[in-house]
């Protein structure tokens, strides 16, 4: 120890500086090892340890060494800044690379020495304040001399240190963060200053926690150190050491402006989870509420800032570090945490609008009210919610005392003191008892919600405590009145679960089992949720052998119930498990749950049927396959046994008790006790099946049940391979012959039963194919013979049974082949027809040849019969017989092709609304290519077909009247031509609903098609045959509407021509001679419409415009095409507009959608601002359109709206809204519809003698305006947007009189619409405006008149002046100001009538009180009398 001493003292003589640095020291401190000299060898280091050698060292030498260290070490480190890392780029000297080096090793060995100077500081701390085992005197007294005698060098050299600590431990993250030396040394020197700061920390911390002289003058540095460290690390140990020298925090001074830093740093503490979720934390966080009072003011204002997104357990958190605090708190630091925080946050939950953080405010204060075995938690509670709380509960607000309501019922009860007598006691109770009855009876659906969650919850908890009068009296209550409050669904579902609350307590029980059955008539409430609420209550109760769901709920009312909620899933299943034990006991024999089965169909065949399709999930699911098996075995037995199906009844009645019901009342269970026993010893004696009287209905019924079952197990025996050995043992019952066989037996039916045929199918698609050959050949057959008599849910069922066994193909094979069969037969027919053309012209040449043999022998044979020539005549007759005959049958057999090929194109329709086979034949690309070149064939048929009912010929309607020769010639050519093609009687025979259908289901494969690919490719060409197409439509139409308008002009011609004399009429007639032929030529190929027929072009035009319109929605094209499609639209709308053919009013529809279509598209990134500006062209294109449309115009006459029904303007202005253009819509649709309509129909020069009278009734209005009309008054954006139009018309205008006339025209249409239904403020405010500046206008406009008047009397006649009066062109500002006074009290007293019907509606509101039919009609005169006063 000399040694250690010796060099220790001489390396502590020697100075630290940028000079040199001794590195004897250095070894000593850092390596801990002394160096023995030895002569002609290598000195020797030998480690020790600094604990025993400070034990060691005598107190007289103390001074010294902390001498030494302070002025020799410590001193010249900090005098010649040689701690702080060199920056290069602030000096302005130039320093090489060499000089670069010498000071990263200054820098070095300073830090080391450094490091050296702390590491003795903190050794010899350490262990002078370290015990010491088996001390003898001598130790004891030198170790109580080492504690009181430490030199005053060390707290100076602590106090040099303590101010260094944080500006180490910012050098650290400054060199991390700007690197300014290479990595690896910014990495060594971040380390070192990090633990420099550590251990300076350490060294303050030993210090600190010894309660040495001065100590408080360590501490802010070194909490700040731990309290950041801490807070960055989170780590364990760095809370423990904060927690060892918290007393350090009541030495400190909060009030100054220089400690805000330091506060935040502990009001951190209350954000960082390691101190929230941590003892350690929680303990250092708790001991901050007991350092000054105005620092519990912050730390509650931090954590109210945490309360809002806290999770469940930071919650608790807060709570427990509340409670733990306010526990030990005392004097003016337990009045500051109970009035200033706790109650704080009970005013908050009581009065804040926020759900969430009125959740959270609950679950913190519950932590407190849990707390409520600690005697003191009792009267706390009660002194703090005793001014709030009671009296919330009875405010005006709902959402206040819905809150108030809940933390009343989760601090119940509230004692005052824990002193309190009994009769104290009981008084308090009662009065908190009334205020829960009270609660039942809030107006507010909330409020009572509440009641009932924290009535049951009260309950529960403290049943044995509540008197028992109490309890009934809340129950009684709750379940026969709150139960049935019809004014909320949920309530009566509250009720259901706190029930199921309630139920968990088991001394509730006895009283529950008389009132529930009253609850029973609720299962069939209209609210699916309370109905599912009262199953999962049924469920709950099941499990409970003191009560008896069944005497609750009858059995029958569920079964009713499964039968109303069968497509409801999660019902159906619960209904399910409530019953299952009842018709699927597990102890039952096989032959006795197939009796179970068709006695359960036979009295509830729906109940039945969702029953069984729901057995698999509560039953296993061995058992299930082998109740299938069995069931199915039984149909095949009876199939075998009943060989002839139309012997058996189609349906029979219930003749047998369901032998399993079970008798409510226990004396008849007992006198049939011995009956049943009887029967179960013959069953066992017999173990045959039961013979159950069974009709085709019911057979039926057994499939059905057995391919839910089937359909239910299919799931299962593809996701789990330990069900495969089952699957396997029921296909051999379920075996290919057996199927066959039980499909043939219901097809031999005088009438076959599509039903169970439908049901064997479903069943058999429920295994793989490979099991069912023979099944498989009969289907594809019945496939192929399948006709229009042919139910469609047989055609469905047969055609995705055949797509489930994976025979796409096959059967895509077929229904092409049908598609295509009637037009290979149209060109048969043709090319026979053609054929039959050149036999005449043989026969004609036998005939001449035998005209002449009969003229050279006519002397021979002048002696022939009559007989012969009659037998000639029998001959030709029975010839053209035949040849009808032929005829007819062709025409039979070829309308049965169409027929067959509109069904294949239904099959189609069908493939493709299925997902699964939608996938499957878009995945067929020969048969998928196949298709698209067979229904590109019938274009050019549908377009031949167009021109024969239209009678235009494509090439007519292009040409121009002085085309050459050569043109026409062609022309000619290919008219022949086409005859040649195709007969047009052919053409007509086609079925239209085929070519039609053709059409239809071409396009929606189109889409299907483009449906495929991953990304939209917009213009992709797959629609250019359909726009080729549809060019050619617009053609045909327009050729159609003229030659229509044309006839018609023809027409009234003749009817003037009859009207004036005949004989105009028949010298026309021989005039016009050319003409006539040609409609006689017409009329060979004339297709004449049946009644209500439409025309085949409006139905094809519609397809198409479907087809455009479509596109745009899918995104399928660019903004180019949209706007070729607008001017398709808009053409289209020019030929048709004002035709009165049927159908094409149904284009009017189509026109709209695309309208919004097209504006929508420029919303969402259309790229073209045309497209705006196209739809609303297109728009008022389509309202004139309205307007001409004859069938619109008369329903509109006769007040019918069903016609525009189709027309959403509403979801077009909402789009105009979302672009913020609303404005823009609203005055085009005044100005040029609205306005432009009025200028119709108001007189604006009135004579003297007629009476000015606003427009009350819109109906003599045009359609179009009618319902622009009626859509704009029902949107309070809409109307806002009118009143902002009208406003600046007006003054645009200068308000003359056209302009006011106009706009109270408007007003009073609307306010006539619905002035009870909206809010009409701003209009209000125009005819504000209106009262107030008219009378100015009123009185110059009558001075004006007064002073003509006068100056003209003397000058003009009497007859000049009644002519001036009755031909100047005014309206009077009197009778404007009159109408505007008239609508603003219709306006305002509307108003007050429908705000006093609100206000009785909420004083009446849960007792029942409704206005008398005198009083409505008192109202309704009043109004009448109102509005008279307009006109």
């Amino acid at each position: 120890m000399e040694i250690i001493k010796k060099q220790l003292f001489e390396s502590l003589t020697k100075s630290s500086s940028s000079n040199g640095f001794d590195q004897s020291f250095i070894e000593l401190t850092s390596k801990q090892r002394y160096r023995i000299i030895k002569k002609g060898k290598e000195d020797e280091l030998v480690k020790f340890s600094f604990t025993e050698f400070f034990s060691w060292l005598p107190v007289k030498d103390y001074n010294e060494l902390f001498v030494g260290l302070k002025d020799n070490k410590l001193a010249p480190l900090i005098e010649d800044d040689l701690l702080t890392p060199f920056d290069q780029a602030t000096s302005g000297d130039i320093i090489d690379e060499s000089a670069i080096k010498n000071q990263e090793q200054v820098i070095l060995n300073s830090l080391k020495t450094f490091s050296g100077i702390l590491k003795i500081i903190n050794e010899f701390l350490s262990s002078i304040d370290k015990p010491i085992q088996n001390k003898n005197p001598q130790q004891q007294q030198q170790q109580q001399q080492q504690q009181q005698q430490l030199p005053i060098e060390l707290l100076e050299i602590l106090k040099t240190i303590h101010e260094i600590i944080l500006q180490f431990l910012n050098i650290s993250e400054k060199i991390e963060q700007e690197k300014i030396y290479s990595k690896e040394l910014s990495k060594k020197l971040s380390g070192i200053y990090s633990d420099l700061s550590n251990e300076i920390s350490q060294c303050c911390e030993i210090w600190i926690k010894q309660k040495r002289s001065e100590f408080q003058e360590l501490v802010p540095q070194t909490i700040s150190y731990l309290l950041t460290r801490s807070a960055n690390s989170g780590i364990m140990a760095d809370i423990i050491r904060l927690n060892k020298v918290r007393h350090g925090l009541l030495t400190l001074e909060y009030t100054d402006p220089n400690a805000r830093s330091f506060i935040d740093l502990l009001l951190n503490c209350f954000i960082h989870p390691q101190f929230i979720k941590t003892e350690e934390g929680k303990k250092f966080l708790i001991f901050l509420f007991s350092i000054r009072s105005i620092l519990i003011e912050e730390i509650h204002q931090t954590v109210k800032g945490q309360l809002l997104h806290a999770n469940k357990t930071t919650l608790n958190s807060y709570a427990e570090i509340y409670f733990k605090a306010w526990k030990i708190a005392q004097g003016a630091f337990l009045v500051k945490i109970e009035y200033y925080c706790l109650q704080n946050l009970m005013e908050v939950a009581i009065h804040c609008s926020n759900q969430k953080l009125g959740k959270n405010l609950n679950a913190f204060l519950h932590y407190f009210h849990n707390q409520k075995p600690y005697k003191e938690v009792d009267p706390m509670l009660y002194r703090l919610y005793e001014p709030i709380l009671f009296r919330s509960l009875t405010v005006s607000h709902p959402q206040v005392r819905t809150n108030a309501a809940r933390l009343f019922y989760d601090s119940f009860p509230l004692k005052k003191s824990n002193e309190d007598t009994q009769e104290e006691i009981d008084t308090e109770l009662n009065r908190q008892f009334k205020l829960l009855k009270d609660l039942f009876e809030d107006p507010s659906i909330q409020v009572r919600m509440v009641a009932i969650e924290g009535t049951f919850e009260v309950l529960s908890k403290f049943w044995e405590l509540i008197p028992l009068s109490n309890s009934r009296s809340l129950l009684s209550k709750l379940i026969n009145d709150l139960a049935f409050d019809k004014s909320s669904n949920l309530i009566r579902e509250q009720i259901f679960i706190g029930v199921r609350l309630l139920l968990d307590n088991s001394l509730s029980h006895s009283t529950l089992r008389v009132l529930l059955p009253n609850l029973k008539n609720l299962i069939h409430d209209q609210s699916e949720r309370v109905r599912e609420s009262f199953a999962d209550l049924l469920l709950f109760i099941k499990g409970i052998s003191t009560i008896r769901f069944f005497d609750i709920v009858p059995v029958d009312h569920l079964l009713e119930r499964m039968i109303l909620d069968y497509k409801n899933q999660r019902l159906s299943k619960k209904f399910t498990q409530l019953i299952v034990e009842l018709y699927f006991p597990t102890d039952a024999k096989k032959w006795d749950l197939v009796n179970n089965c068709i006695q359960f169909f036979k009295s509830k065949r729906q109940a039945a049927f969702s029953f069984y399709s729901n057995l698999v999930n509560f039953v296993p699911v061995l058992s299930v396959a082998k109740f299938v098996c069995t069931l199915f075995n039984y149909l095949v037995k009876f199939s075998t046994q009943n060989i002839e199906i139309n012997e058996l009844p189609i349906s029979l009645q219930v003749n047998k008790e369901f032998k399993y019901k079970k008798d409510n009342q226990e004396g008849n269970e007992d006198d049939n006790y011995e009956e049943a026993e009887t029967k179960k010893v013959e069953e066992e004696e017999e173990e045959e099946e039961e013979e159950v009287g069974v009709s085709v209905e019911d057979f039926e019924s057994m499939l059905e049940i057995i391919s839910l079952i089937l359909n239910s197990l299919k799931p299962l025996f593809s996701k789990k391979e330990e069900f495969q050995k089952t699957k396997s043992s029921m296909l051999q019952v379920f075996n290919d012959d057996d199927i066959t066989s039980i499909y043939v037996w219901l097809f031999s039916a005088n009438i076959p039963r599509i039903d169970g045929m439908c049901k064997i199918i479903k069943i058999a698609s429920q295994f793989s194919l490979e099991n069912f050959p023979i099944l498989k050949e009969l289907l594809l057959q019945n496939f192929q013979e399948i006709d229009s008599t042919t139910p469609d849910i047989l055609k469905e069922t047969l055609l995705l049974g055949l797509f489930s066994w994976e025979l796409p193909k096959q059967v895509l094979k077929i229904i092409i082949d049908s598609i295509n069969l009637p037009f290979k037969k149209l060109f048969e027919i043709n090319e026979h027809l053609q054929k039959e053309k050149e036999k005449p012209s043989k026969r004609k040449r036998e005939i001449k040849k035998r005209n002449k043999k009969k003229k050279n022998k006519q002397n021979d044979y002048d002696d022939d019969t009559e007989e012969e020539k009659e037998k000639e005549k029998e001959e030709k007759e029975k010839e053209k017989e035949e040849e009808e005959e032929e005829e007819e049958e062709e025409e039979i057999s070829f309308e049965k092709i169409c027929e067959k090929a509109t069904i294949s194109i239904g099959f189609l329709d069908m493939l493709f609304k299925n997902d699964q086979s939608r996938n499957q034949v878009l995945n067929q690309d020969e048969m998928f290519g196949k298709m698209i070149s067979s229904f590109q064939s019938f274009l050019p048929i549908i377009k031949k077909r167009l021109e024969i009912e239209c009678k235009i010929k494509i090439n007519d309607i292009g040409g121009s009247g002085g085309g050459s020769s050569s043109s026409s010639s062609n022309n000619e050519e290919e008219r022949e031509e086409d005859d040649q093609i195709i007969n047009k009687q052919l053409l007509l025979k086609i079925n239209r609903n085929l070519l039609v259908a053709s059409f239809t289901i071409y396009n929606k494969i189109l889409f299907h098609s483009e449906g495929l690919l991953e990304t939209v490719n917009k213009d992709s060409g797959y629609f250019n045959d359909i726009f080729d197409f549809g060019k050619l439509l617009i053609k045909i139409l327009q050729g159609y509407t003229k030659k229509q308008l044309i006839n018609n002009k023809r027409k009234r011609k003749n009817l003037e021509k009859e009207n004036c004399c005949d004989q105009d009429v028949t010298d026309d007639e021989n005039e016009n001679g050319g003409s006539g032929d040609n409609g006689e030529e017409d009329s060979n190929d004339e297709y004449v419409l049946k009644d209500d027929e439409k025309l085949f072009i409006t139905e094809i035009l519609q397809c198409y415009l479907l087809v455009l319109t479509e596109s745009i929605t899918f995104g399928l094209f660019s903004s180019d095409s949209c706007n070729q499609f607008y001017l398709e639209f808009s053409k289209i709308l020019e030929i048709v507009k004002g035709f009165s053919l049927i159908g094409f009013n149904e284009i009017i529809p189509i026109v709209a959608k695309f309208s919004a279509q097209l504006m929508n598209h420029s919303l969402n990134g259309g790229g073209d601002p045309r497209l705006q500006e196209y739809s609303q062209n297109l728009l008022f294109q389509l309202f004139d359109n309205i307007n001409y449309c004859p069938i619109i115009k008369k329903n509109s006459n006769n007040n019918s709206n069903k016609s525009l029904s189709f027309f959403k303007l509403s979801e077009y202005l909402l789009l105009y809204n979302q672009k913020g253009s609303l404005n823009v819509i609203i005055k085009s649709l005044i100005e040029r519809q609205i306005f432009k309509e009025f200028s119709k129909h108001l007189n604006l020069e009135p004579d003297f003698s007629e009476q000015l009278e606003l427009l009350e009734n819109y109906e003599q209005l045009s359609p179009s305006c009618q319902f622009i009309i009626q859509t704009i008054s029902k949107s309070s954006l809409c109307i806002n947007q009118i009143g902002n139009f009208l406003t600046s018309y007006v003054n645009t205008q200068s308000m003359n009189q056209k302009s006011v006339y106009y706009s109270l025209n408007l007003i009073s249409i609307i306010v006539n619409l619905n002035s009870r239904l909206m809010d009409l403020t701003p209009l209000t405010t125009i005819l504000i405006n209106f009262i107030s500046q008219l009378p100015s206008f009123v009185s110059l406009n009558e001075d004006d008149e007064q002073q003509n008047f006068d100056n003209n009397s003397d000058e003009e006649d009497e007859q000049l002046k009644q002519l001036k009066l009755s031909t100047t062109p005014k309206i009077k500002y009197s009778s404007l100001l009159s109408f505007s006074n008239d609508l603003f009290g219709l306006c305002t007293n509307d108003r007050e009538k429908e705000k006093e019907k609100e206000r009785g509606k909420g004083k009446g509101k849960g007792k029942g009180k409704q206005v008398t039919k005198e009083n409505e009609k008192e109202k309704l005169v009043e109004n009448k009398v109102q509005k008279k006063k307009i006109k």
